[in-house]
């Protein structure tokens, strides 16, 4: 977490993250952020790879047509960014994690 007086922008979550925030498991240390991402006050990055994991990954918790559902609805916030791979790039996946988290 940010030391006092740090305003976070942007956030990047990891697939274990938004499977627990999914559930409605969100762990009291990032609940007021997920609330200020909700309402459009932060900023959430997603990488493709990240989302395809995401999906995959929780299927067997809430099947294919609710994860679809919840995938376009994580990426309907206002403030959403979303990096696009192209040719499986993995490095640049990792610079964009390590850049914002």
């Amino acid at each position: 977490m940010p030391s006092r007086g740090v305003t976070i922008k942007k956030c990047l979550f990891d697939a274990n993250a938004i499977a627990l925030i999914l559930n409605n498991e969100t762990p009291n240390k990032w609940a007021d952020v997920w609330r200020h991402i909700r309402m459009g006050r932060r900023g959430i990055i997603f990488i493709e790879p990240l989302i395809s994991e995401i999906f995959y990954k929780n299927i067997p918790t809430f099947g294919i047509t609710k994860m679809k559902d919840q995938i376009y609805g994580l990426k309907s916030y206002d403030k959403v960014q979303i990096y696009k791979l192209k040719e499986n790039d993995a490095i640049a996946a990792g610079e964009i994690k390590y850049k914002y988290n």
